[in-house]
Order: C-alpha cells, then structure tokens, then sequence
C-alpha cells in the first residue's frame, strides 16, 4: 500500500508546486526540501549524505518547474532571453562554487544561515511591499542594464547552493525593489533563470557518488522513485501557473508573494528555534 501512496502523494504534490512555481516564479524549495527531508529518513538515508541528497533532488524538480514554466512563458511572449542569460551566467558560477566549498568540507551550517536567509529576505521583502508609485516601475527591461541583472544572479546563486530554495524566493522581490521591474516581468525573468541555476547542481549531484547509501535506487544523490511523479505533477500544472500568472492583477500577485514569503520565514524560523 505504502509502494502505491508515496507516488501518489508526490504526484499530488508536484501538480500543486508546479502550479505554484509557475504562478510566482520561484523554485518551489520550501515543499522540496522538507519533503525529501522526511521520506530519504525514513528511507534510511543520514547524516551529511542526508543534507547532499535533500539538495541535489530539490534542484532536479526545480529544473522540472523551470523548463516547464519557461517553455509556457516563451509560448505566450513573456519570455526574456537576455535579462534571463545575464542573471542565469552569474548565478551558476556562485553557486557552482559554493556547491563545491559544501561537498568538499564540514563548514556549512544550516542553522547559522537560517538566520542569514531571514534577515535578506525580510530586507528585500519591505522593500517589494512597500507603497511604489506605478511610474517608479520599468514595463520596458531594455532600460535596465544587464550588469544589474547579473548582480542580482550572482547573489541568488550563493541562496540557491545554501538553501536548495531555487533563488526565486530571493529575485523575485529584488528584481521589483532593486531593479524596479514590474512584478509580473520579475516573475518571468525568474521563471527563466530557475533551471539555469539548478541543472549544474543537479548533474554535480549525480555524478558524485554518495558515501554510504540504504538499499534504494539512486543515480549518485538522486533517488527517481521520488523524482519521477513530481515531474509528471510539475509538467502538467505548470502551464495552468504561467496562464493564471498573466491574467491576475499585479496586486494579487504581490499578496500570494508576500504569503509565500511569510511562511518560508515561519518555516526556517520554526526548524531554527523549535528543533
């Protein structure tokens, strides 16, 4: 029965994510991450090997979520390559670097970063949700100069290698504070740069073998029988994400932003403070 319900649910799951993701231009981490935290446990997977593989098989769903949802946007005209190429170049080298110091030492704390993450992401947030006059925003990323784009990249590249979050959660709010790009641009550059930034992770992953591993099937860090009905969910819902994004008001779509960063904040604080 156990055999038939964890597909299931991961199925489920995947449909709900890739319908999220698509809709705010973000990874969809924060369901990953304590996901695959819980089942690879209980799987018998610990220890150091446990942290590697949380990470590796976030990134592969996030390139599910981010080729899915990119191949949408292009479909509709809301595709940007340049922005998208000049944030992705950056953020790939970051966080390919701090992928590697993480493999190869003990340095990397969590909980320390935790802290990090909440204190950037609450900075970036006032900003994003502050009261902005409609003409303070650019509806035209031409006028925007890549080297930003590229600042932005490298920084949600150092997010995506601690925290497995995808970046998104990061460069949506600081393309529409920082940069000043209209919310619903913002969340297509970000859609874009999402599976530029997990694909390198993800074959590093897979190509390092895991120390010690429980008897279940896996391609170096990456287990399929998890990996598989999430892709499927992530590829039929994240359609339905890019068409519902571009129909809402940019107002609603700030709220749902907001609410998703409310409770990534609830949950890194609640694993910080409580465990």
């Amino acid at each position: 029965m156990e055999q038939f319900l964890t597909p299931t649910l991961f199925l489920l799951l995947g449909l709900a994510v890739g319908f999220l993701s698509s809709l705010l231009g973000v990874g969809g981490g924060i369901i990953f991450v304590p996901l695959f935290t819980h089942f690879l446990r209980e799987a018998g997977v610990e220890g150091d090997v446990l942290v590697k593989c949380v990470l590796a098989n976030s990134m592969l769903t996030i390139v599910f979520t981010g080729v899915s949802a990119s191949y949408n946007q292009y479909r509709q005209g809301t595709y940007y390559p340049k922005p998208v190429l000049a944030t992705a170049a950056a953020g790939v080298v970051s966080s390919l670097f701090l992928t590697y110091l993480i493999s190869v030492g003990d340095w990397y704390d969590k909980e320390a970063f935790s802290f990090v993450f909440i204190a950037l992401l609450l900075a970036v947030s006032l900003r994003t949700f502050s009261k902005r006059k409609p003409q303070e925003f650019s509806f035209d990323l031409k006028e925007i100069s890549l080297s930003k784009f590229s600042i932005v990249g490298f920084g949600a590249g150092i997010v995506t290698a601690l925290s497995g979050l995808g970046g998104g959660i990061i460069m949506v709010p600081a393309f529409n504070s920082i940069l000043k790009i209209d919310i619903k641009k913002a969340i297509s550059v970000s859609t874009g740069v999402i599976p530029f930034f997990a694909l390198p992770l993800t074959i590093f992953y897979m190509a390092s073998e895991p120390d010690s591993f429980p008897e279940l099937l896996h391609i170096g860090h990456i287990v399929p029988h998890f990996i598989l009905p999430l892709g499927i969910g992530i590829l039929i819902a994240s359609k339905w994400g890019v068409k519902t994004g571009n129909r809402i008001s940019e107002t609603k779509l700030k709220m749902l932003m907001l609410l998703l960063i409310l409770v990534v904040t609830a949950k890194m604080l609640w694993e910080v403070i409580v465990h």
